[in-house]
């Protein structure tokens, strides 16, 4: 599929050109950085236990995390370090030696550290940000004019039709990043129509661009593929066709990503008391749920003494980005919780959890933070007393949200707090910015 027209490349600035300077050509030769990028090794284990259509998005997801092998920073330190834009030049090259396709006419510029992306290479696409800006919140879908910007959808390219459908579906695939069908302005993590997203797919078959840029995002810039362009089929196998028909919004709860409200300090020495930071505005009148029971891989541990769960709903106005709550004495909020299951109790012999979680719209419990101050997570599947009060297994959706300390009595976080938010997210998850101890309590400033 051809991504835009002729008409549309335009050359990049003669900073961004030096900074891809790689010694060839990006429409030429590329060289391997990453083996087992062919189709047939690269799925080989999941071919082994069936055909794609009997596979899972869970099996996908997994395959795909195990293979992302290298995080892209935005700009390489030295004009010699890969970076994402170097990526980009490559994977999107025009027609003239120094160009780029773009999605629209000029490329968002707004990167500016040398920290990682935090994204990947198969679905970022150049894009002039105040374009970006103007779509906001609301879902990807097909528009007559742009008149049609305040109702469900945006103005979507058919050029670029198939790349956003077959992008979006297996890299921001459900729980993660739910679809919807219509309604309004959508949540931070709700962004397209299926029935629109498989109508592209379907009409935009892949084309060999296509397939040679999945083969180069894999072999030279980060180990993995998209399986849509490799196994089309895969979007009607593991996304059920719609209906046209308007969907329910998913509540507040779904609008919170891991890692959104980390742990930021805790006090075991009596009385309790967990603080939050968090790094976006919580809304108003949602539940919070904090415990320190087990997690067994399936729910929690219920039966142990001293183990409990508790609960809070957030002021109406909502709790604003930065202004540090939680349950204790000395927080903002500390005595709005009351019990739901057990007792609440953090031990401090051996140490404890927290976890924080919210309720989605299907009833299932949504992990946002995770901490623990006994050493280790503990393996899924135990029994209540192997669990006791200091061990834990790790949610899996807290693979990236939480954070294991040696056992003391107290923490918090001692890193800085102005920063980017990637790299405050990154930076509360690292031990060696948490300081603790077994003699006094912490506070909040």
């Amino acid at each position: 599929m051809k991504i835009l027209s002729d008409t549309l490349l335009v050359v990049l600035s003669a900073a961004l050109m030096a900074a891809s300077a790689v010694g060839q050509d990006a429409k030429t030769m590329t060289p391997t950085m990453f083996d087992n990028c062919d189709i047939e090794t690269y799925y080989a284990s999941l071919l082994q236990e069936g055909s794609p259509s009997s596979w899972t998005q869970e099996d996908l997801s997994s395959l795909i995390k195990e293979t992302h092998r290298n995080i892209l920073p935005t700009h390489g330190e030295t004009f010699d370090h890969d970076d994402l834009y170097k990526a980009i030049i490559n994977l999107h090259p025009g027609n003239e030696s120094g160009t780029v396709r773009l999605v629209y006419r000029d490329i968002n510029r707004g990167y500016d550290s040398f920290s990682p992306a935090f994204t990947d290479v198969h679905h970022i696409k150049p894009a002039k940000s105040t374009v970006l800006m103007s779509k906001g919140d609301l879902s990807f879908g097909m528009c007559d004019t742009v008149e049609f910007q305040t109702e469900c959808v945006v103005p979507a390219s058919t050029e670029t039709a198939n790349d956003t459908a077959q992008d979006g579906k297996i890299w921001t695939p459900p729980p993660t990043l739910p679809w919807r069908d219509c309604g309004l302005k959508v949540s931070t993590v709700e962004f397209a129509r299926l029935w629109s997203v498989h109508q592209w797919h379907d009409a935009y078959p892949p084309t060999e661009d296509e397939v040679l840029r999945n083969d180069k995002a894999c072999s030279r810039w980060q180990g993995n593929r998209n399986p849509f362009i490799d196994y089309p089929q895969l979007a009607q196998s593991l996304f059920d066709f719609p209906t046209m028909a308007p969907t329910n919004m998913r509540n507040d709860c779904g609008s919170i990503q891991v890692g959104d409200v980390p742990v930021f300090l805790v006090n075991t020495k009596d009385p309790d008391e967990v603080v939050f930071l968090p790094m976006f505005d919580i809304p108003g009148g949602m539940e919070l749920f904090v415990t320190d029971q087990a997690w067994n891989g399936t729910g929690l541990v219920t039966g142990v003494p001293n183990e409990g769960t508790m609960v809070m709903t957030t002021p109406e106005d909502g709790i604003e980005q930065g202004d540090l709550f939680g349950m204790g004495p000395g927080v903002d909020y500390g005595d709005t919780w009351s019990d739901v299951e057990g007792a609440f109790s953090l031990s401090t012999t051996f140490g404890d959890n927290v976890f924080l979680y919210c309720i989605d719209a299907d009833g299932k419990m949504r992990f946002l933070a995770g901490f623990s101050n006994s050493g280790i997570w503990s393996s899924p599947g135990l029994s209540a007393e192997e669990y006791g009060e200091a061990l834990t297994a790790l949610p899996e959706q807290l693979d990236q949200g939480s954070i294991v300390l040696p056992h003391l009595e107290n923490y918090f976080y001692n890193g800085s707090r102005n920063e980017a938010t990637a790299l405050l997210r990154a930076d509360m998850l690292n031990p060696a910015s948490w300081v603790g101890d077994n003699e006094g309590r912490y506070g909040v400033e």
